[in-house]
């Protein structure tokens, strides 16, 4: 009995610790015109890059300049991607890459 209450004093005395702290985690989103599509077959990868970004300070898409649509996409997915991307540069619409909605 008093292991477990030893124990409970303990998980309330972290969890004082714990809770001054906050932590925010979220994707980072840019928007801008296509500039350039690059389709790379030996490894099913999409690159592209927009211009104009709004968010300058996304560390890991080079600015958010730069994105890419991994293999591990659903092939569908990635052929409708493409289509957007191609239709957006082709007509000089903006777009807002987001990313893939977790399951």
């Amino acid at each position: 009995m008093e292991k477990e209450w030893l124990m409970a004093k303990i998980a309330v005395i972290l969890w004082l610790f714990i809770l001054p702290f906050s932590v925010n985690a979220g994707w980072l989103s840019a928007s801008g015109k296509v500039i350039d599509i690059s389709v790379y077959e030996h490894t099913d990868v999409v690159v592209f890059s927009i211009s104009n970004s709004k968010d300058d300070s996304t560390p890991c898409t080079a600015k958010g300049k730069t994105f890419a649509i991994n293999k591990n996409t659903d092939i569908d997915r990635r052929k409708q991607f493409l289509s957007v991307l191609l239709s957006a540069k082709a007509t000089g619409e903006e777009i807002s890459p987001a990313p893939p909605a977790r399951e």
